[in-house]
């Protein structure tokens, strides 16, 4: 029974991975409502960085473990278009010093996976029910409908000492899930889209700014990262 239950989610996971881009967050009203936007003559642009416990409450995955969370609006002006890649994003430092392109939400749910499997003492790892909704959904956050899709019954389980369950595929997969369906949507936006990138991050330092640089454009946009107010 084990086996084809395990069979069945591993075939939810591709359906829904294959379905189409990924869908995002529910954007901001406008770029005004982050700490720190910009606007160009096509398309304007807000950005924020996730505190470690505003990055506990969205995601059932342990990003804090080397992983650093910031959202992207971008807002289309109207009649115009944008070709979002997130490999034209990346951090660096105020000394200019590159940290790197945001990481593939595969590639950090294998991290994770591997981290959580090494730990001995504290192990962190998804609980979550894993499902796909074809209609219209609530989110509480922002108070608003959004459109179905894959949708996670969430938490995180805690192990202590030699005991602590390593994550298993399953949760690997319910990590990849998550993370890319919150990614930032690469498409061709004519509307205003948001989503979150996950920066490699090994050693956060208390109070430090960040820099993240758009090169998307002919001209490369920087924006300071700085820290949500907590309002949407």
């Amino acid at each position: 029974m084990r086996r084809i239950l395990g069979v069945l989610l591993a075939l939810l996971w591709v359906i829904c991975l294959e379905a189409g881009p990924n869908q995002g967050i529910p954007p901001r009203k406008s770029p005004g409502d982050f700490p720190q936007q910009k606007s160009l003559q096509d398309f304007s642009i807000g950005v924020a960085l996730l505190a470690k416990d505003q990055v506990r409450g969205q995601f059932a995955s342990d990003l804090n473990r080397g992983f650093l969370v910031v959202e992207v609006g971008i807002y289309p002006e109207k009649g115009k278009s944008i070709d979002l890649r997130r490999r034209d994003f990346v951090l660096r430092t105020r000394k200019n010093e590159v940290l790197g392109r945001p990481a593939d939400p595969i590639a950090i749910a294998a991290s994770l996976q591997k981290a959580a499997g090494s730990d001995r003492d504290v192990t962190l790892f998804p609980s979550a029910t894993i499902g796909y909704e074809s209609g219209p959904r609530y989110d509480p956050v922002t108070g608003t409908r959004r459109g179905g899709g894959v949708y996670t019954g969430a938490g995180v389980g805690v192990g202590v000492g030699g005991s602590a369950p390593a994550a298993t595929d399953r949760d690997r997969r319910t990590m990849e899930m998550e993370l890319s369906e919150k990614s930032l949507p690469e498409d061709h936006a004519t509307l205003p889209v948001s989503g979150y990138l996950y920066f490699p991050l090994k050693d956060r330092k208390k109070g430090e700014t960040y820099i993240l640089e758009y090169t998307g454009q002919n001209q490369p946009l920087l924006l300071q990262v700085l820290p949500d107010g907590g309002s949407r």
